[in-house]
């Protein structure tokens, strides 16, 4: 889960300004204030949303509506001619980073043993570099063959895919404070 959807998010971020560039008239001067509201967004959703989030619905919920947007917000980038269609797949990619990410590797913390658990971030780790380097050539390949907006499809439905291995999250995953039980009862 982890590397796919980090694959799909860093490995197609950096071909958005093609994108914007071909459809929005988006040019050097002015591409660095997109990305900058593509990362401000993840800053908020993380310093300021994410706890709450996770103690209404949990981890996996919360991991799992994360892929849901990261997907759709990809699926909107193959979408974009105009700019609310943009602001639209621009703030739904970082939310669902910003959900997805920490849920994942908190409940992958505690599913490995206390001993294991450096190994196994790490391999986690590798496995989201090797996605950083995989998915943007090809993502960038398939641009040049398939279109400019059908990599993002395919990326958002490799995200969507990414559900069904959620199933077995419910094992490792603390309940939301909505879902506990009150202390009296």
């Amino acid at each position: 889960i982890y590397a796919v959807a980090i694959g799909a998010f860093y490995g197609t971020t950096p071909m958005l300004p093609l994108i914007l560039s071909d459809r929005l008239g988006v040019n050097e001067t002015n591409v660095g204030y997109f990305v900058m509201y593509l990362g401000g967004i993840g800053v908020i959703v993380r310093s300021g949303i994410l706890g709450k989030m996770i103690e209404w619905l949990g981890e996996v919920k919360l991991a799992r509506l994360g892929l849901v947007f990261l997907s759709a917000g990809l699926v909107s980038v193959a979408r974009i001619y105009s700019y609310p269609t943009m602001l639209i797949a621009l703030t739904l990619m970082p939310v669902g980073t910003a959900f997805v990410f920490p849920c994942v590797t908190a409940m992958l913390s505690r599913a490995v043993p206390k001993r294991d658990r450096g190994l196994y971030m790490g391999v986690q780790h590798t496995f989201g570099g090797v996605s950083r380097v995989a998915f943007p050539l090809m993502v960038g390949y398939g641009m040049d063959v398939l279109g400019k907006g059908v990599p993002f499809i395919i990326a958002g439905g490799m995200v969507l895919i990414c559900l069904t291995m959620t199933i077995a999250m419910e094992d490792y995953a603390q309940p939301s404070i909505a879902a506990s039980p009150s202390p009296a009862g």
